[in-house]
């Protein structure tokens, strides 16, 4: 997987995990560091808020555990408390819901090393006769900025020479569409649309910018070893740094020597007004005062390196490379746009054949063509070593033995990848000419600037520069930035003078832009710190673009905030405060934003030229809540919360979601379930028409631009039969095996043990509140831990490797449990990959010195296993939010209730027995709820966390979750209750409740003991 190789960066760890490395005083695995944890806190705010009465301290009870081979508990004993106090909470994390909480006892020398002489007490208050305490205005930037130390990077062994000079501000005169924000009183806030209003804009064209010489980049480029994916060396057009406390930014390499000589101009100016000659001082970077957030800490640069170089408790802070540009080679030829940047444009229907085509094309030949399938899954001829450590290693073997496209397991992967493949074009996803690159200064600009000179630059407005298409001769493209809310299109025209060859020499890859257009507020107030910026040379999309802009909807949209009184800033030691401050941006969330604005883009009709249209009033809605937007994405530096304002909720009242959003991965189920449910209203709840149209959660209007490119691509798609590559007839999988070997009881136990752990992960995953790259990252972690344990526990017998091999294979192709699901082999493919790939090329040599290594590491991957897996595991329990808020409720079942449930389905013959029973108790769960919850219904959602679910109602009642629906519709027929199904596919179950006489049967607090009662006492 190209993608995969070249997203690769020389990262270990981040400075955050080196200082408790260094702390804890052993140079140990970063799973096996107990000083840290990261507490994942979800949009459970009133969990945190415990926390909060605690002063962020939490005790982590550690236990003495064994374990049997499927990671379940056996015996457990208390063996120690430790406590933890909330600190890191960075950016990212807030986005995730996560912090990082730090063991007590290194929580004072740790956070002398993050503040980096920045004191605790600012100055002694003679008037109130006590020491005051340093504050600061902006606590969410505080935390923001005080964690950066927890982003990968690595460590460079020198401290580069630096000077930071200001910032620089342009003021550029435009037609823009001003959003005001108002207020009626301190609360409430409304916000007023004034379009095509000329004004003068404050701009900073070096936001978050730097400066690197040329020689300083090479011995980073040769320290790091960079090398591109050919392996050749190479010096990177900019480097994403890091340093303690706050500092980072992006630097551009430019040839700052060569530019003074050139000008006869030495002297830089810094912020603290220190005037620096670089003929006298070696210097290897400008900095701008936006990339050293906390300066005004330090009476100046000297300052601050004093206390940076300064040894605390043995350690000494580094200066790191986070990231870096990649090679021009390396860059992609295409990309894959998502629905935002489509949805806000508009195209003829010749167009959108155009557009498609790319992705009709690709499909249809991976679906007829193994070797084209190969090749889309990053498997060339010959074979790239290197870069297939990023393929599964089932399709390694398939790309050495095409057989095996005929065996059931592989064939269901390779079904997984099309479908996915499909969904992506059918949610709006074309393919196009063009990549990703860096956003990048006009690094003359800026040189201008540092060195007194007047600030021209060599771009004129509209101007960019990019190698890569002056490359390709291309004089237009599109820009475009994400996340795109509204038009964060620009038209970029390429230019390339003689000046520009020679001091944009090192700019190798990146987009340079302006200083004399808004740009960078346009797409999305950009900085130059790192962001990306995709362009393309579709020539319809920059046609649709420019269509946009003619007709006055692509106008730079400039938010004129309402001026407020500025709040009373947090000490900077205050845990409460700013624990505070991450409670609030852990319920930000940016999805519901964009959601909701993708709803306002749907609502389109065809024009006279036949191209989505929006009227005015939707328009300038989505105008509102691009800066809604923006605001919620930087709050966790902002501090400041908003909202979709209630006047545009009502333009969304009764707005579904667009249809084209069923092919979405987070909207699959749902669509899967709208689905079941109008079949249900059907065939089960034998549902009217009428009632069945409020059941669709997706809106069937095609109008929309976004939904006339997945209609067609219906169309066109659902003419190409799936995976006609070759005869699906069965694979002979006798061809793996080295020898014919009886299989071992225990190996034979231990692989159906390891199963039942790989399933028990597969199930807490299912379950998890939290969604995304975070969640998907922390697993993939847990499946590798996971790996390596079965590897080394499986090697552990005395068995030869070839035997033991022949063994698995066996075991996953004849027993039973595997042979009936045909998708249980992974951990055969994951474990004994490597030797099965070889085995399809009828090599059957083991690497002996690699397996006793293996075996040697095997009780280190066993503690590994156990620390990063089975202490993670959650209860099977099904926990439910609402029940857990009436958790003091009492609730009462008599032996009269008890009977009621017997007379009316256990012996009732118009239930089947194999039923009956079953019924019983899910009954008695549904009566158990409503009753617990003081409601006069249950809501059964489809798929919410911690809610009633058909997962967690056959969880309580113990029962097959299948026979849910079957149940509840022959309960509703017998009267027994009611149910309603609504238009977001939730069900609402209504019993006609009453406390019957006699004996109490159950009295309890607890709902999981309730539960435990009720299927103890129904049995079959």
């Amino acid at each position: 997987m190209k993608k995969d190789k070249e997203s690769r960066i020389t990262v270990a760890e981040s400075e955050l995990l080196r200082i408790l490395k260094h702390l804890e005083g052993k140079d140990i695995e970063e799973s096996e560091l107990d000083s840290i944890i990261s507490l994942k806190v979800g949009k459970n705010v009133k969990k945190y808020d415990y926390l909060i009465r605690k002063n962020g301290v939490l005790k982590l009870i550690q236990h003495e555990c064994k374990y049997d081979n499927a990671g379940k508990i056996t015996h457990r004993q208390d063996k120690q408390v430790d406590k933890y106090k909330s600190m890191i909470t960075g950016a990212g994390h807030s986005r995730n819901c996560k912090s990082y909480f730090i063991r007590t006892d290194i929580v004072r020398k740790l956070d002398e090393i993050l503040r980096c002489g920045i004191p605790l007490i600012k100055k002694y208050n003679r008037k109130k006769h006590r020491y005051q305490y340093t504050t600061y205005a902006r606590p969410a930037k505080w935390n923001a900025y005080y964690a950066m130390c927890s982003t990968d990077s690595v460590p460079i062994k020198r401290l580069p020479n630096i000077i930071v000079v200001d910032d620089y501000e342009k003021i550029i005169n435009e037609c823009v569409d001003e959003v005001e924000e108002c207020a009626v009183d301190k609360k409430k806030k409304y916000y007023k649309v004034h379009n095509n209003v000329k004004r003068d804009i404050r701009i900073k064209p070096f936001d978050g910018a730097g400066i690197v010489t040329p020689q300083c980049a090479a011995r980073w480029a040769l320290e790091l070893n960079i090398r591109n994916g050919m392996g050749k060396r190479y010096i990177p057009a900019a480097f994403q740094f890091r340093a303690i406390p706050g500092i980072k930014g992006e630097l551009f390499v430019a040839d700052l020597y060569g530019f003074a000589n050139e000008h006869n101009c030495y002297q830089i100016r810094d912020i603290w007004g220190k005037v620096w000659d670089i003929r006298d001082e070696t210097v290897d970077c400008i900095m701008t005062k936006s990339q050293f957030k906390f300066y005004d800490m330090y009476k100046s640069f000297d300052h601050w390196k004093c206390e940076f170089i300064k040894e605390l408790y043995g350690y000494r802070r580094t200066f790191n490379i986070s990231s870096y540009s990649e090679h021009p080679d390396d860059l992609k030829k295409t990309t894959m746009l998502s629905y935002q940047p489509l949805q806000t444009l508009s195209f003829t229907k010749d167009e959108i054949a155009r557009l498609t085509k790319p992705g009709i094309d690709l499909y249809t030949n991976i679906v007829t063509d193994l070797d084209e399938f190969l090749k889309y899954r990053g498997i060339t001829e010959p074979i790239d070593t290197e870069n297939n450590q990023f393929v599964p290693s089932y399709y390694q073997a398939l790309q050495k033995n095409h057989a095996l496209f005929n065996d059931k397991y592989v064939y269901g992967k390779i079904e997984d990848d099309v479908v996915r493949l499909k969904n992506d074009l059918l949610a709006g996803k074309i393919i196009t000419e063009g990549n990703y690159q860096t956003l990048s200064i006009d690094v003359v600009g800026l040189m201008e600037y540092a060195l007194g000179l007047p600030v021209k630059g060599l771009l004129e407005a509209e101007q960019i520069y990019s190698s890569y298409w002056n490359n390709k001769t291309v004089k237009v493209v599109d820009i475009i930035r994400n996340p795109h809310i509204y038009m964060e299109h620009r038209i970029g025209y390429l230019i390339n003078t003689d000046a520009m060859k020679k001091w944009y020499k090192y700019q190798t890859t990146g987009i340079i832009t302006s200083m004399y257009d808004t740009y960078l507020l346009a797409l999305g107030g950009a900085d130059t710190d790192g962001d990306h910026v995709c362009t393309v040379s579709n020539k319809d999309i920059i046609n649709a673009v420019k269509r946009e802009l003619d007709a006055g909807h692509g106008r730079t949209i400039y938010f004129n905030k309402l001026e407020t009184n500025k709040k009373k800033g947090v000490r900077i030691n205050n845990t409460r405060g700013l624990m505070r401050v991450n409670q609030k941006s852990f319920s930000n969330d940016i999805g519901s934003v964009v959601n909701e604005i993708s709803k306002l883009w749907s609502n389109a009709k065809v024009d006279e030229n036949g191209r989505a249209a929006i009227s005015d009033e939707i328009r300038d809605a989505i105008k509102v809540c691009s800066c809604i937007g923006a605001l919620v994405i930087d709050f966790a530096k902002t501090g400041e919360k908003a909202e979709i304002p209630a006047e545009i909720k009502r333009l969304l009242n009764g707005v579904k979601k667009p249809y084209f959003m069923r092919y979405l991965p987070q909207n699959l189920e749902l669509a899967q379930k709208e689905n079941n449910t109008i079949h249900k209203a059907y065939a089960t709840y034998n549902r009217e028409l009428e009632e069945i149209k409020e059941l669709y959660s997706f809106d069937r209007n095609y109008d929309s631009n976004i939904n006339q490119i997945c209609t067609y691509m219906e169309l066109e798609l659902g003419s190409v039969r799936n995976l006609r590559i070759q005869e699906n007839k069965e694979f002979d999988w006798t061809t793996l095996l080295y020898s014919d070997v009886a299989i071992n009881r225990k190996v034979n136990k231990l692989v159906k043990s390891l199963q039942q752990a790989y399933e028990n992960i597969a199930t807490e995953k299912n379950t998890e509140n939290f969604s995304g790259k975070d969640l998907e990252q922390e697993y993939k972690s847990r499946y590798r831990y996971f790996w390596n344990y079965c590897k080394s526990a499986l090697c552990s017998f005395n068995i030869a490797t070839n035997d033991l091999v022949d063994m698995l294979i066996k075991i996953f192709y004849t027993d039973k449990k595997f042979v009936s699901d045909t998708k249980q082999k992974d951990i055969l493919w994951n474990v004994f990959g490597e030797e099965l790939v070889k085995r399809c090329d009828n090599d059957f040599t083991i690497d002996e010195e690699k397996m006793d290594a293996l075996r040697q590491r095997r009780k280190k991957n066993y503690e590994l296993y156990r620390k990063e897996v089975v202490k993670k595991q959650k209860t099977i329990r099904a926990n439910i939010d609402i029940l857990e808020a009436y958790s003091k409720n009492v609730l009462i079942f008599t032996k009269g209730d008890r009977d009621f449930i017997n007379d009316a389905i256990k012996n009732n013959e118009r239930i089947k027995s194999t039923n009956a029973i079953d019924a019983c108790k899910l009954y008695a769960v549904l009566l158990m709820l409503q009753r617990k919850t003081d409601s006069d219904e249950v809501i059964k959602h489809y798929n919410k966390p911690n809610s009633v679910t058909d997962l967690s109602l056959s969880k309580l009642a113990g029962i097959d979750r299948r026979k849910i629906d079957v149940l509840l519709s022959w309960m509703e027929q017998e009267n027994l209750l009611e149910i309603k199904l609504d238009k977001n596919v939730k069900c609402k179950i209504r019993i006609n409740d009453s406390l019957k006489a006699g004996d109490i049967w159950i009295r309890e607090e607890n709902y999981h003991v309730i539960c435990r009662k009720i299927r103890d006492y129904f049995r079959k």
